[in-house]
């Protein structure tokens, strides 16, 4: 999700891109496709989607990891689901090298048309994305990380197509990668991941007596002189 706000500062204005949404059903898949197929000026997604299994034999042969997962045929599949609206080897929840993709392209779809609602009145042929980049800035979370990044580096709606393809084409990799480690056969399953924040020594003892009660909690942190770093779940 895009969420336009005002800074303090005058005039300028901050995207934030939200996380992956874990959340993507059949219906708001439904709704994505309907917007995409529907609007001219994003046509470039739908040939960005399209090419995806193109890309999937040379990522494979690049890190070996990714070979046991058959991610040309659900990206093949995704690109079909396009064309008739039904997937025929994937389903909801959908892998991590579908959604990953999809919840970029939802960024990008939403920013575009964004630019449209806030700018009604612009002339045709008015690049909407470099009048709104002079006085903007983009943040992103999570999976939102590569929707803004695209953004930041495109002056201009030519480059925006360019960045935003790459960004779809980064997401597939990164699900893909993630899919491929809840399939790993470590004994440890599927992987979820938590942010867990404190504000004080004694909040983060509070935290670590907590964790004791899962067995599963491996690492667990040591307060003291150093504070923990990270700590691992199976």
């Amino acid at each position: 999700m895009v969420v336009p706000l005002v800074r303090a500062v005058p005039g300028t204005k901050v995207l934030l891109f939200g996380p992956q949404a874990l959340g993507l059903d059949a219906e708001s898949a439904s709704q994505l496709r309907q917007t995409l197929l529907s609007t001219p000026g994003l046509s470039w997604l739908l040939d960005t989607i399209a090419e995806l299994p193109g890309h999937w034999e040379s990522l494979a042969k690049t890190v070996p990891s990714l070979q046991p997962l058959p991610g040309a045929e659900l990206l093949q599949d995704l690109a079909n689901w396009l064309k008739t609206g039904h997937f025929s080897q994937a389903s909801f929840p959908l892998p991590n090298v579908l959604l990953t993709p999809l919840v970029v392209v939802t960024h990008l779809a939403q920013y575009l048309k964004f630019l449209e609602l806030i700018q009604p009145d612009s002339p045709e042929g008015r690049d909407l994305h470099a009048s709104l980049q002079r006085d903007a800035e983009t943040l992103g979370l999570c999976s939102g990380l590569l929707s803004a990044a695209a953004l930041s580096c495109s002056a201009d709606q030519v480059q925006l197509q360019h960045y935003g393809a790459v960004a779809v084409r980064l997401a597939m990799m990164v699900g893909a990668l993630v899919d491929a480690q809840d399939v790993s056969v470590d004994g440890h399953g599927g992987s979820k991941s938590f942010s867990v924040a404190w504000n004080s020594p004694e909040s983060g003892v509070q935290m670590t007596e907590i964790l004791k009660g899962f067995p599963q909690v491996r690492n667990l942190p040591t307060l003291g002189p150093g504070w923990p770093e990270s700590l691992e779940t199976d």
